[in-house]
């Protein structure tokens, strides 16, 4: 199986996540797959069977709401939705495709 992982996005919030507490297995995963040595990352897209967006929840959640006052999923949701909105310009032809994608992130996320 091949994964490709989009490189669009810096850091600290995409390419990055914790890997040593309760939230370590997200940015284990992401240094996995963004190995050059992974035997699972794709080279192109067009071999990959599965997609991957690098986006630390962890991080986003640590740097969009510190100070914790409340939490609101919207700044959450408009990050991911913004990203998601920068690989399918790029990757995806059409305006359907993107609004797939979007209502699918709406859809898990519960809006």
């Amino acid at each position: 199986m091949k994964v490709w992982v989009y490189m669009e996005g810096e850091l600290p919030l995409i390419h990055d996540g914790p890997v040593n507490n309760i939230y370590g297995i997200e940015g284990q995963f992401i240094d996995e797959m963004e190995s050059r040595n992974s035997k699972f990352m794709a080279r192109h897209p067009d071999e990959a069977h599965t997609f991957f967006l690098p986006i630390s929840i962890a991080y986003i959640i640590n740097f969009l709401y510190h100070p914790l006052i409340a939490y609101s999923p919207g700044q959450l949701q408009h990050f991911v939705a913004d990203y998601i909105g920068v690989v399918s310009q790029k990757y995806l032809t059409g305006t359907e495709a993107t609004a797939q994608i979007t209502s699918w992130f709406l859809v898990m996320t519960g809006t």
